[in-house]
């Protein structure tokens, strides 16, 4: 079951690099029904009821692991491909080198891929019904956004259209006080490519601790949905060593 795949290594480089109302678990953290961000993968594997020939590809590399599932149903519709990115973020003053052979990674990211017949306002209308009303734009700084030859952040908001809608969580601000900022600031630039003091507080700013698209394709997107929630698991690392 154990494959390797330069599919899923360049999934795991993007994955790698990358709060008054009253709020359900789902639509608050936008969280798959079911499954909770940081949850082990044979958790994952247990909820989602998957069987072993729904495993196409099994892939590990120091701090991260994932797991391709084929045809299983995601939001009411079939999906072609599940991909569940899963990440160790234990801090060591080398990260993202000094992991342990071995270490427990917690889910971070979620990508569901669907067929081209696939009908994508049956997805939309079950996500809208978990996770509430769209956000008209966002600022997504998570995998997609960052790529091997870019080193900087992208600066601009995502903006919702016919063929894209945007959910996202509560933002960093709401989570991280001026008061512990730089604390934050300086190991935060050790788990994202592109972040540094200049950019920082526009980071904290815009950025939101779980993101999450639907898309019905086009000339250049394949019919699928992503939620993200690196920024989530990050932050509760370093939550924990900071109060610590």
């Amino acid at each position: 079951m154990k494959k390797k795949s330069a599919l899923v290594s360049v999934i795991i480089y993007f994955a790698f690099f990358l709060g008054g109302c009253n709020f359900s678990h789902n639509d608050r953290y936008l969280e798959y029904p079911g499954l909770e961000w940081g949850m082990l993968p044979e958790e994952v594997l247990d909820q989602l009821n998957i069987r072993e020939e729904n495993v196409s590809l099994h892939d590990t590399a120091p701090r991260t692991e994932s797991y391709v599932f084929n045809d299983i149903d995601m939001f009411g519709e079939e999906a072609s491909q599940v991909i569940c990115n899963f990440l160790d973020t234990t801090y060591t003053e080398d990260y993202p080198d000094g992991g342990e052979e071995g270490a427990d990674c917690g889910l971070a990211e979620i990508r569901v891929f669907y067929s081209d017949d696939a009908d994508m306002e049956k997805v939309f209308t079950e996500m809208n019904r978990v996770f509430g009303d769209t956000n008209p734009e966002i600022y997504e700084y998570g995998p997609g956004i960052i790529t091997p030859d870019q080193v900087s952040l992208n600066e601009k908001p995502t903006r919702e259209s016919e063929s894209l809608k945007l959910w996202g969580g509560p933002q960093l601000s709401d989570f991280i006080p001026e008061s512990q900022s730089l604390q934050y600031r300086d190991i935060w630039k050790q788990y994202k490519r592109g972040l540094n003091d200049q950019n920082w507080e526009q980071f904290r700013e815009n950025g939101r601790l779980v993101t999450a698209y639907w898309t019905n394709g086009g000339e250049e997107a394949a019919k699928g949905i992503c939620l993200d929630a690196m920024n989530l698991v990050v932050y509760n690392e370093l939550k924990t060593q900071i109060e610590n």
